[in-house]
């Protein structure tokens, strides 16, 4: 009898850490955003696929504009 009850409570705490692990795995990649759009907004051109406008994005908008010393 004393085995069981302890067997139970170790099994109720199992699961409430596994609860607790689900929750926080999901948040960690809850917060992934996922890039659908096949046209940039920066400068309007539009891509067969999002990975090439992606690569577009990175390629030609991450460049930094050079500062004028006038």
């Amino acid at each position: 009898m004393i085995k069981r009850v302890i067997h139970n409570k170790i099994s109720f705490l199992i699961n409430i850490f596994n609860v607790i692990l689900k929750i926080a795995f999901m948040r960690f990649f809850s917060k992934e955003k996922v890039i659908l759009e096949t046209k940039c907004r920066e400068c309007g051109m539009e891509f067969s696929e999002s990975e090439r406008m992606i690569r577009h994005m990175i390629k030609a908008h991450t460049k930094k504009k050079p500062s004028c010393n006038c």
